[in-house]
């Protein structure tokens, strides 16, 4: 499942940067954009990079980080009161960190 998901999400990354590029930015480009630092072109260089910046984030969101174990990352109660023999009831009760 993890690994359809990141398949998934890299496809979504590909598709959200084509078609933005394509449909959306090109459109964007063509009207009066804000002159920042003197000209257009400094406002287009950032709004092409903060797009682009989300189809990395599709990226880093392959499901490595969510792959249990994979990272060396733990969750662990840190409830002072000790574990019941049934477990937590939630995650609120065992007051994960």
């Amino acid at each position: 499942m993890l690994v359809t998901g990141a398949f998934l999400a890299i496809f979504i990354g590909l598709v959200h940067s084509y078609l933005g590029e394509r449909y959306i930015l090109i459109r964007l480009f063509k009207r009066e954009l804000p002159k920042l630092l003197g000209s257009d072109w400094f406002t287009k260089r950032v709004l092409r990079f903060a797009w682009h910046l989300t189809t990395a984030a599709w990226w880093g969101s392959d499901g490595s980080v969510l792959r249990e174990g994979s990272n060396g990352w733990i969750c662990q109660s840190v409830n002072p009161r000790p574990v019941p023999k049934s477990g937590w009831g939630s995650p609120h009760e065992a007051m994960a960190a």
